[in-house]
């Protein structure tokens, strides 16, 4: 019997071609968070999302003000507080700041959800999802890892769950970005390419 593609092997030789290039460009693009790391004072770690610091300060609800120092960048831990977190990043001390009623973490969490002992891996990653996400813009078609890599965690008093579809950012202490999800892409929202 001839089929629209010819033989039954041409037909199975189509078939196998289309499943490996569906399966590698729905994975090969996924982008996921290193492992938390355990917050050891004086140890060197990652930064699992791109910070936004602002006089040498950083908000934990991460307002996009500020200078941005991008995810994977190397980063020593000096102490941790009851609301602080202070860091070392390229020879300056920063200090993340911790508003438990906006974040609902503690600081041990908030430094666990920062910290990591191994890069971001970025492999089969686009170049322009790449450079968007290391200059911490939001794109159309980002999983949540990657908004979480670009952006930070919401702040839980505006997003209570990452498992949300909708995520509710503060860009600064007035104004706010809202972003949607259908699944695990980011589909709308404020400020997107």
């Amino acid at each position: 019997m001839t089929h629209l593609f010819g033989s039954r092997s041409t037909l199975k030789a189509f078939f196998c071609v289309w499943l490996v290039h569906t399966v590698i460009s729905t994975t090969a693009f996924a982008t996921t968070l290193p492992p938390q790391a355990k917050p050891e004072k004086g140890k060197g770690f990652y930064l699992r999302h791109n910070i936004w610091v602002d006089r040498g300060r950083s908000r934990a609800t991460n307002y996009r003000q500020g200078k941005l120092v991008p995810f994977n960048t190397r980063v020593t831990l000096l102490s941790i507080g009851s609301k602080k977190i202070k860091l070392e990043i390229e020879d300056r001390e920063v200090t993340v700041v911790n508003v438990m009623q906006h974040t609902r973490r503690t600081v041990d969490q908030i430094a666990m959800q920062l910290l990591s002992d191994t890069e971001v891996p970025l492999e089969g990653v686009p170049m322009d999802t790449r450079l968007s996400m290391q200059s911490g813009v939001m794109r159309l078609g980002m999983t949540k890892d990657q908004v979480i890599l670009t952006r930070g965690y919401p702040p839980r008093h505006k997003t209570d769950s990452i498992n949300a579809d909708t995520w509710i950012y503060l860009t600064n202490r007035f104004e706010e970005q809202v972003i949607v999800f259908e699944g695990d892409k980011l589909v709308g929202g404020q400020e997107l390419y």
